[in-house]
């Protein structure tokens, strides 16, 4: 038995057990297998770009084998205003920023502070990470605050989330 495996389905075996999938030129490999022989695997044989994923092994152990939908998480976007942006449109929930006079958040207000995988699509989990003591790796602000803009995406759909009160 090779230690580490792809099945016909595209589920990612290591030592048999189900670790992770492979959807189009992408492996979904979870978190806690994090290892160097797995990444050799993907990236340098099979030539496959890697996601890191915190919940993949036990949603495959629970049976959950409809992988390539059920599994895959879009990756996300934090904006936050721009500094030469209206002050007045800073730390206010949605409502009080249209009762201000201003339109609908402008992209073009906002700078990208992250952009990557958090492992969940749950719009709460995400808050709950970028306010932790351990934040993402890459992301160097100090926290996430009402008026930022969360942007949920994949190849196909991107969706946007005001933070609100």
């Amino acid at each position: 038995m090779n230690k580490v495996n792809i099945t016909d389905k595209g589920i990612l075996e290591y030592y048999g057990n189900r670790v992770g999938f492979v959807k189009n030129d992408t492996a979904y490999v979870d978190e806690m297998f994090r290892k160097k022989d797995i990444e050799e695997f993907l990236a340098g044989e099979n030539s496959l770009n890697i996601e890191w994923r915190n919940d993949i092994y036990d949603r495959l152990v629970q049976g959950n084998v409809e992988v390539s939908e059920s599994l895959t998480v879009k990756r996300c976007r934090l904006y936050q205003l721009k500094a030469a942006t209206d002050i007045r449109m800073r730390f206010i929930g949605y409502d009080e920023l249209k009762d201000r006079g201003f339109a609908e958040p402008n992209i073009d207000d906002y700078r990208v502070v992250y952009d990557g995988s958090m492992g969940t699509d749950n719009l709460e989990e995400i808050y709950a990470k970028f306010d932790a003591q351990e934040k993402p790796k890459d992301f160097e602000e100090s926290g996430i605050y009402i008026s930022d803009v969360i942007e949920l995406y994949d190849e196909e759909t991107n969706e946007f989330y005001y933070v609100n009160t």
